[in-house]
């Protein structure tokens, strides 16, 4: 169409004012369908790229509320394991039937309620089996957190990954401490409290990661 145009132009010069204001019109309408192509363009690249970062924002809206309740279910099972102030039923002193009660109350294996039926202090070989079982599952939630985490983490924006980054290496440093400081049966409650203060750490990061969640999603008490 350009060719065209332009052919009509140069036939047209010689043919005085008239033949100049048709040039004119002309080249306005060239000048016009270009730019209307270069706007429709640019509407096009303006259009891609905020669908791009839309769909970039959904992904991490619905990534973070998972990702805190793995972290913070990590976090919880690590203050039960390491706390100082624990409270036990005294299971060396009730009866059978009193004993079969309290399983209906727990969710432990049968081969675990033999091993505590079958121990002359009921009450020691249930902490040790409690401790297990809560590290067990302290471990689920974190491997589970990392899994989602590491798939994910381009859709999570900066400030947040160095959170979660920041949290995750104190976790690891706590679970840990809590995995090897049971010896032969025997917990080592001095060495699993070596870690305190990572455990003072991800309390006072937990804080920061909570409200900057809360500003991602728009959330407000």
């Amino acid at each position: 169409m350009e060719n065209i145009l332009k052919s009509i132009i140069i036939s047209l010069i010689s043919g005085g004012g008239t033949a100049f204001l048709i040039v004119n019109f002309l080249s306005k309408k060239i000048v016009d369908h270009q730019f209307g192509k270069s706007i429709e363009r640019y509407k096009f690249k303006i259009n891609s790229e905020f669908d791009r970062i839309s769909k970039i924002h959904e992904k991490e809206f619905t990534l973070l509320p998972k990702l805190w309740e793995l972290i913070y279910k990590t976090f919880g099972f690590i203050t039960q394991i390491t706390s100082r102030i624990k409270s036990y039923p005294d299971l060396n002193s009730l009866t059978e039937l009193e004993l079969e009660e309290f399983f209906d109350q727990i969710e432990y294996k049968e081969s675990m309620r033999i091993k505590i039926r079958k121990a002359n202090d009921r009450l020691k070989v249930y902490q040790e089996i409690n401790f297990w079982e809560m590290s067990h599952k302290m471990d689920l939630n974190f491997n589970e957190f990392n899994n989602l985490f590491f798939l994910n983490r381009i859709f999570i924006s900066e400030n947040m990954d160095v959170l979660f980054i920041e949290i995750r290496k104190e976790l690891i440093i706590c679970s840990s401490t809590i995995n090897n400081s049971n010896h032969n049966g025997k917990i080592d409650y001095k060495f699993m409290h070596s870690c305190d203060k990572n455990i003072e750490i991800i309390e006072s990061k937990l804080d920061i990661l909570s409200e900057n969640i809360k500003e991602k999603l728009l959330f407000k008490e």
